[in-house]
């Protein structure tokens, strides 16, 4: 099977229905990105704007698409996550536009695999290596598998879906990541 190469200028766009029609963009479709990257068109289904291009989506539970996706972690608009027990919800890949959902426009690429260079949404201190997973109390954003509270670890249950290549001091947007176990849409 060969897919086709897709350009930044489409990856960082969000799509209405009717445009994404228009385009003949198809929801689960895979494009590949000129370094390798593997990108999947998904529905956002939730009433809550993306408004950092980088947020980690979780995989939604949606009658509307099996190509669902959502940044919501916390529930607070009422996404019904894949599993029942969110901390075990599988990430989907990180967004690629930001996204006004409330004037509808609900479809984008995610970003399924590969080196992402453009950083992702955190409020944790990032180590270099540090296995990714999503943060376990805060919508869109990544977290660290193993935390050390005065030197004794916790380890996280959530799935990692990606690794740390840069480190980051707890900023709002950390640095790259190599996304190696995100599940798509």
């Amino acid at each position: 099977m060969s897919y086709a190469l897709i350009t930044d200028a489409a990856l960082t766009t969000a799509y209405t229905l009717a445009q994404a029609k228009k385009l003949g963009y198809s929801l689960g479709e895979i494009r590949l990105g000129l370094t390798g990257q593997v990108y999947q068109f998904a529905y956002i289904d939730d009433d809550v704007d993306i408004t950092a291009a980088k947020s980690v989506l979780r995989l939604a539970d949606n009658v509307v698409s099996d190509h669902a996706c959502t940044p919501d972690y916390t529930g607070g608009s009422a996404v019904t996550l894949a599993l029942t027990n969110a901390s075990q919800t599988p990430v989907s890949g990180i967004a690629m536009a930001t996204a006004d959902v409330s004037a509808g426009y609900r479809y984008m690429w995610i970003q399924t695999s590969g080196l992402h260079a453009g950083g992702f949404t955190t409020d944790t201190y990032i180590i270099i290596g540090s296995g990714l997973i999503a943060h376990p109390s805060s919508d869109g954003a990544a977290g660290i598998a193993i935390q050390e509270s005065d030197g004794d670890p916790t380890v996280n249950t959530h799935t990692i879906f990606g690794w740390a290549i840069e480190a980051d001091d707890a900023t709002p947007v950390a640095g790259a990541v190599l996304l190696t176990n995100c599940c798509g849409v």
